[in-house]
């Protein structure tokens, strides 16, 4: 079974590396990338094709919901996964109207993201 290809997108370098060193070391999971804005995480996307994206909601350039509506109703769109300290029920429904799988609130207990990927 091939690997599950990850992409990290987060203004918080430090989260993404931690996150990055906690994946890496997953067998079956493979961080393919790390974007810090809503502009290049579009772009990644499209040419790289991620299984699933891990995606804080505040971010520069296009924001978290933006990125979700651009690739809503895609065929073999990637599975997202919210993780984000901005947690409410607005949030948590415009996400999840617009593909959104799971919606975590940071800090993200180590479990809860891997059983959600």
């Amino acid at each position: 079974m091939p690997n599950i290809r990850v992409l990290i997108v987060d203004h918080n370098e430090g989260f993404a590396s931690d996150v990055a060193s906690f994946l890496g070391g997953t067998p079956g999971i493979e961080v393919i990338g790390f974007c810090k804005n809503g502009d290049e995480t579009v772009q990644f996307i499209a040419e790289t094709a991620p299984d699933v994206v891990l995606l804080e909601l505040i971010i520069n350039g296009l924001d978290g919901i933006s990125v979700l509506k651009a690739f809503a109703g895609m065929p073999r769109a990637p599975a997202f996964i919210i993780c984000t300290s901005f947690c409410s029920e607005v949030c948590i429904r415009r996400a999840r109207q617009y593909g959104a799988c799971y919606f975590l609130c940071k800090p993200i207990a180590r479990q809860a993201l891997y059983d959600a990927i």
